[in-house]
């Protein structure tokens, strides 16, 4: 996912993570920090599973990612999420992520493209 636009008037940005259940069957709340159930989200500098926070200081601040930044996700052979940040691995985000999982990507604030 690469970040195009931004609008400076919103706070906040981008959050990215999976959930565990199909989008089909999935009731999605207004914004992804509200899904409580089998979800594995980033959100600024933090990891969040079913709108707990598990880690803090995880990776940089996507909230301060600029424009032209390119975000991805990969569920490694150990159940492991890590974030890639410009290419760069930023390590075990969470584990024990379920398989078959499925991308969520939250447009919020100023993250508008």
């Amino acid at each position: 996912v690469q970040i195009d636009r931004l609008n400076s008037q919103w706070t906040s940005s981008l959050s990215l993570g999976v959930i565990g259940n199909s989008p089909e069957r999935f009731n999605f709340p207004g914004t992804a920090s509200s899904i409580k159930r089998s979800a594995w989200l980033i959100q600024r500098d933090s990891v969040f599973h079913n709108s707990l926070k598990i880690c803090d200081n995880y990776g940089p601040n996507l909230d301060t990612c600029p424009e032209g930044t390119v975000l991805g996700l990969l569920v490694d052979n150990t159940h492991g999420l890590h974030l890639f940040v410009n290419g760069m691995d930023q390590g075990v985000a969470a584990q024990d992520i379920p398989n078959p999982c499925y991308v969520v990507i939250d447009l919020y604030g100023q993250c508008e493209q």
